[in-house]
């Protein structure tokens, strides 16, 4: 299972596996890996700031803390974690925490 996020902080969720080319496609170009909170994995466009991609206000505020001081998270991102309860945690955290509305 996996999670995507758009650049207005609506999510979807995936049954299966992520895969790279998915991810790629979904990001719009070659995809960057961020730690996130709880284990999770972050994957964003690596070159998404250089693309003139908008800020994705909702993930760069779950990701506080994680970011260098100014720095912000650009476009559409993938959410995934080897642990599903994780995940599953990250739904309810994001979903309750920030105020997000689900696809």
């Amino acid at each position: 299972m996996y999670v995507t996020i758009d650049e207005f902080g609506q999510f979807d969720v995936h049954e299966g596996k992520a895969e790279l080319k998915d991810m790629q496609e979904w990001v719009g170009g070659y995809v960057e890996h961020l730690d996130g909170p709880h284990g999770l994995d972050v994957w964003i466009d690596e070159e998404g700031k250089l693309k003139g991609k908008p800020i994705n206000w909702k993930v760069t505020e779950w990701m506080e803390g994680r970011l260098m001081p100014g720095d912000v998270i650009v476009g559409r991102v993938v959410v995934s974690a080897l642990n599903e309860k994780r995940l599953a945690q990250f739904r309810d955290e994001f979903d309750d925490g920030i105020m997000m509305v689900a696809l």
